[in-house]
């Protein structure tokens, strides 16, 4: 973990932040993300051995327990705070909810009575109103917007206008949406090439729902192979008249 987190600074990176929230089976059989609720010394040796290894920010994300009859996120938090993480993340959730039920905002305001660094809200923030709720509830320094994002990415710049100027910002247009889908699939074209189109056929389907239309193009992008046919099925919906 310090090789890696030096590497990520030598590459640029501003923090480091360690997923100790993870609830996929095949990340927690090996005793990585969630499941380090139930070994805190190993996750204590790992913030101290990051912190200790490089000169950024050491911060981690976790979730509230394992089970409902391990809930542990209070004193969890602590250790990790004494550790040297500079913030934490908390998911309102289980690792055994995985993300159904609600996310349960009482713990992580209790985190947040106990720690003095900086906590982040995490858990169902679907809409600015829903990170409204989520602050007011928890009085966290702030919140972390993931699922609510896939399709959406305006989601972050509403909350951060918000906050910043007091205005509710009006939501994208349809063809801003699709610019955005079209610059998604570019980057993912870029980063991972063919890999990246099989992958974004998943991602450019969370951007079509909402309009006219958007069923059929959903359809016609599960089934892209190339960068080309991917921009010219979203250009030609923009300028659909249906759209």
């Amino acid at each position: 973990m310090a090789e890696a987190a030096q590497k990520a600074v030598a590459e640029g990176a501003l923090t480091i932040d360690i997923n100790m929230g993870c609830p996929v089976n095949k990340i927690t059989k090996k005793g990585g993300g969630s499941s380090l609720l139930r070994q805190p010394e190993v996750a204590r040796a790992i913030i101290e051995t990051v912190v200790n290894a490089v000169d950024v920010p050491v911060t981690a994300k976790t979730r509230i327990g394992w089970d409902d009859t391990e809930i542990n996120i209070v004193e969890f938090a602590q250790m990790l705070e004494d550790s040297g993480a500079s913030m934490l993340t908390i998911h309102g959730r289980t690792r055994a909810q995985g993300y159904h039920g609600e996310a349960r905002y009482s713990w992580i305001k209790k985190v947040k009575e106990v720690v003095e660094i900086p906590v982040i809200a995490n858990g169902d923030i679907f809409s600015l109103e829903a990170a409204l709720k989520c602050l007011t509830i928890t009085g966290a320094d702030g919140v972390m917007c993931s699922r609510g994002t896939l399709g959406y990415p305006f989601l972050v710049g509403e909350i951060e206008h918000f906050f910043r100027t007091g205005e509710v910002l009006p939501p994208p247009s349809i063809s801003e949406l699709l610019t955005c889908a079209q610059e998604h699939l570019q980057g993912l074209w870029e980063y991972k090439g063919y890999r990246g189109i099989c992958q974004s056929r998943k991602h450019l389907a969370w951007y079509c729902k909402g309009f006219p239309g958007a069923a059929q193009l959903r359809e016609q992008l599960a089934q892209i192979n190339t960068l080309t046919e991917g921009l010219d099925l979203l250009q030609k919906a923009k300028e659909s008249a249906i759209i």
